[in-house]
């Protein structure tokens, strides 16, 4: 090994294990949100308007609202469009975007299955509506989540799901968010071909994520 790669290869190791240490010890003070709280409030959120689906998201989005602040985005109905990712389709809104979480409103009205990803975040998935079903290689049966229940996904952890019939949930990630692009992107250059709802993506996307730079929240 010349002098040149042996150089390259200690730097290359100082790099990875300071971004080990910022994953670990910084990245989750950068995170605001707490999934008990938002289950909490979805909860409540239910229990109040169990049989119209826009009131209880605008109530929950209101919620939330003032349990968090200008970090949250208000709710505004005409800004939904789809994703498709991991071979499911579904829709969504932004509630909040940042390097360090998402939180959004996604779901479908009629019905999607596919792969969750791998990625480098934890995810908590509270539903709201329906019901969505999950499981590991060689479950044999599935593990089912009913409204005001929480289904949390340990990163590097990947499960299929399926939203069967009407599903709505409120989705918080929290981790190397931009690493989940990809993921959320790919198959509309090799599947959908919809480069609107790309265009449209990216858009609100990028809208959100220059607010939470604005607040300061990374």
């Amino acid at each position: 090994m010349s002098l040149f790669t042996f150089r390259k290869s200690i730097i290359l190791g100082i790099f990875i294990a300071l971004l080990c240490l910022f994953d670990r010890f910084y990245l989750p003070k950068l995170y605001i949100f707490s999934p008990k709280k938002l289950q909490e409030l979805s909860v409540q959120a239910i229990k109040k308007h169990p049989h119209d689906t826009k009131a209880l998201m605008d109530y929950l989005a209101e919620s939330i609202r003032k349990e968090y602040g200008d970090s949250v985005l208000p709710l505004d109905h005409s800004k939904w469009f789809f994703n498709n990712a991991g071979n499911a389709m579904g829709s969504m809104v932004l509630l909040h975007l940042s390097i360090s979480e998402y939180l959004i409103f996604f779901g479908t009205a009629v019905g999607t299955e596919g792969h969750s990803g791998v990625h480098l975040s934890n995810d908590y998935f509270t539903i709201l509506v329906g019901e969505q079903k999950i499981s590991a290689p060689g479950q044999l049966k599935p593990t089912i989540y009913k409204p005001g229940m929480q289904n949390y996904l340990p990163r590097m952890r990947r499960v299929q799901y399926s939203m069967p019939g009407e599903c709505w949930a409120l989705e918080l990630a929290q981790g190397w968010i931009p690493l989940m692009f990809p993921f959320g992107f790919i198959e509309t250059f090799f599947s959908t071909l919809d480069f609107g709802n790309l265009w449209t993506t990216l858009y609100y996307a990028s809208k959100a994520m220059f607010k939470s730079f604005i607040n300061g929240k990374f």
